[in-house]
């Protein structure tokens, strides 16, 4: 018990020190979109330069030109929360299914609990994961192809 309230502690500490550093937005997941609101690229911001932005995916770098871009969004979609939420619940009752006392073996098989857990997980997961997208800030810079609202952005996002 010791332990575990030394544990909290040092987490509740370490949570305090880095909520007073300002948020970089480098390495954060984006989604950048054009003037007629079509998303052309998604990926990880990589580096800012005075008239562009990289974009990082798994293997690739791309330079961005202000230029093409209208909106910089930096929240995943309410879908992301879903799809987080329900895997989650699942994946909780998908482990859970080998664990099962004896008196449960007789009315259910581990392929049946697990199976359970993902429509479970499904069910669960749809309207927290609804709520947790709707609830979390939306983080859009609008930049208009516009250099001296870049500028701005810019600083914003070091």
């Amino acid at each position: 018990m010791k332990k575990l309230v030394i544990v909290l502690l040092s987490v509740l500490l370490v949570n305090i020190c880095m909520a007073q550093k300002k948020e970089s937005y480098i390495g954060k997941f984006m989604r950048v979109f054009n003037d007629r609101n079509k998303k052309i690229y998604t990926g990880k911001l990589a580096g800012l330069t005075d008239s562009t932005f990289i974009i990082s995916k798994i293997r690739t770098k791309t330079e961005v030109s202000i230029k093409d871009v209208k909106l910089i969004k930096f929240s995943r979609s309410a879908g992301h929360s879903i799809l987080a939420v329900s895997g989650a619940c699942a994946v909780g009752l998908a482990v859970y299914a080998p664990l099962r006392g004896p008196a449960l073996d007789a009315l259910f098989s581990p392929v049946v609990v697990a199976l359970a857990g993902f429509v479970t997980g499904a069910a669960v997961g749809v309207p927290i994961g609804a709520l947790v997208g709707a609830a979390k800030p939306k983080r859009v810079f609008t930049i208009n192809n516009d250099i001296n609202e870049w500028i701005k952005v810019k600083e914003q996002l070091k």
